[in-house]
């Protein structure tokens, strides 16, 4: 499937009316578009496990389509989208990776929803929730643990009455919400329980070292790496995603240099070590959604 082909049939479904199935549908497409990804990126030997999870999801994904076409039809709704979608496995998983993408993501930080007005707080967040849903849209909350602190240690009323504020928005929000934060541990235990799914994103391992050695800084030089190099890669510790994109940033804006692995090895070890002295190297990172 294209994706003229996949946006014509989204717009037959975006305006419906059958908000719990429609949002069923997004979830599941991004679940499938995810794991997808992994089954594409993944080795030979990762393949084999990997192909009965992608499978499952791929299931499930059709299963929201009928069901959000049954529920169409039942209220009156065209649903000759379904029809257009066909039987297809693979236009049916296209179909969940275009939508996927398509999908509206609203990011809200703490600075967006903290006020210092009494009040103010718990009406951003009512609002924040309620414009995602009415757009269809994922909400994001980065930085989540300044909104969701322990409620154990609040000194201010409205520190408590925040967190309930978003909890009750949780239990009653049709959507799917995604928060991140680096502080797990600080977050309120009930707004951890109301999450489906909780992911971790440690440190990179000696494969994603190198794939995004390949795809942000192999290309800055002339010649693949050597063994020697990709040992030296191997053996910096506590790298991130970011500190390839921080090495990247810098000797573009350094501007016309004459570039080797070495060097760029040395500025991702320079990374590593500055993170070091400010103390953030070897804590866990993380993610909740």
């Amino acid at each position: 499937m294209d994706y003229e082909t996949a946006k014509t049939v989204y717009k037959q479904i975006i305006d419906t009316k059958q908000s719990a199935e429609y949002t069923e549908l997004i979830a599941t497409a991004v679940t499938y578009a995810r794991t997808r990804v992994d089954y594409l990126l993944a080795n030979a030997e990762k393949r084999r496990w990997l192909g009965s999870d992608r499978t499952a999801v791929h299931n499930v994904f059709i299963l929201a389509c009928n069901n959000l076409a049954q529920a169409m039809g039942e209220h009156g709704e065209d649903v000759s989208w379904r029809s257009a979608l066909g039987q297809d496995r693979k236009v049916i998983g296209d179909f969940a990776c275009y939508t996927a993408l398509d999908c509206r993501v609203l990011t809200r930080m703490g600075s967006d929803l903290l006020s210092m007005y009494v009040g103010g707080t718990e009406k951003n967040i009512r609002l924040a929730f309620r414009e995602a849903e009415a757009e269809h849209a994922i909400l994001f909350i980065d930085e989540a643990d300044g909104m969701f602190q322990s409620r154990e240690f609040a000194v201010r009323s409205w520190e408590i009455t925040q967190v309930n504020e978003l909890l009750g928005a949780m239990e009653n929000f049709n959507g799917v919400l995604i928060c991140a934060t680096n502080f797990c541990d600080n977050l309120d235990a009930a707004t951890i329980r109301r999450f489906t799914f909780k992911l971790e994103f440690d440190y990179l391992d000696a494969a994603g070292k190198r794939l995004f050695y390949q795809r942000m800084l192999g290309n800055l030089c002339q010649v693949p790496l050597t063994v020697m190099q990709e040992r030296r890669l191997a053996e910096i510790d506590h790298l991130t995603p970011g500190d390839f994109r921080t090495v990247r940033q810098a000797w573009y804006y350094l501007g016309n240099q004459t570039l080797s692995h070495d060097r760029l090895l040395e500025s991702l070890e320079e990374e590593n070590r500055a993170k070091r002295q400010r103390g953030s190297a070897g804590g866990r990172i993380g993610f909740n959604g």
